[in-house]
């Protein structure tokens, strides 16, 4: 973990601020001396919430020209509620090291104009992990691969 941030927004106690999300993803970047630009991946929340999802969409457009590419695990697990942080880091992990990829059983709604990558980006080096719960909670990691032959 190369950096981590978590802001408790409670104007919005069933949903998330666009506002925060995008302060708590500076925030992470900061605190891992990075820029936007160097993100190679983002593990984005995508409940399926259209409005939160909307909201994480716009937060991520402010941040990123161009969006890199966006992986989601809520098709494929649901929404553990409390657990869906710890679950999504470990799945995520997990098929970064092996190789394998979470196929999107379904497209994010397409008025967000967003879509989820079919595979690993080559060469990822960087990640950003979004996690956005209830209570206006919002929290983003920095990944590094710090491995063998990481530029």
């Amino acid at each position: 973990m190369a950096g981590g941030a978590n802001r408790v927004d409670g104007s919005n106690p069933a949903g998330n601020e666009a506002g925060a999300v995008r302060t708590v993803c500076e925030a992470a970047l900061a605190q891992a001396g990075l820029r936007p630009r160097d993100i190679d991946l983002v593990k984005v929340q995508a409940a399926g919430s259209p409005g939160n999802d909307a909201v994480e969409a716009q937060a991520l457009r402010a941040l990123f020209d161009p969006l890199p590419p966006l992986v989601s695990f809520k098709t494929a697990i649901g929404h553990t509620l409390g657990a869906s942080g710890a679950a999504e880091l470990a799945l995520l992990t997990g098929c970064i090291a092996h190789g394998a990829w979470p196929v999107a059983t379904h497209a994010p709604d397409e008025a967000l104009g967003l879509s989820l990558s079919a595979s690993a980006p080559r060469g990822l080096r960087h990640v950003l992990f979004n996690v956005l719960g209830f209570g206006g909670g919002h929290a983003a990691l920095v990944l590094e691969d710090a491995g063998e032959g990481a530029p």
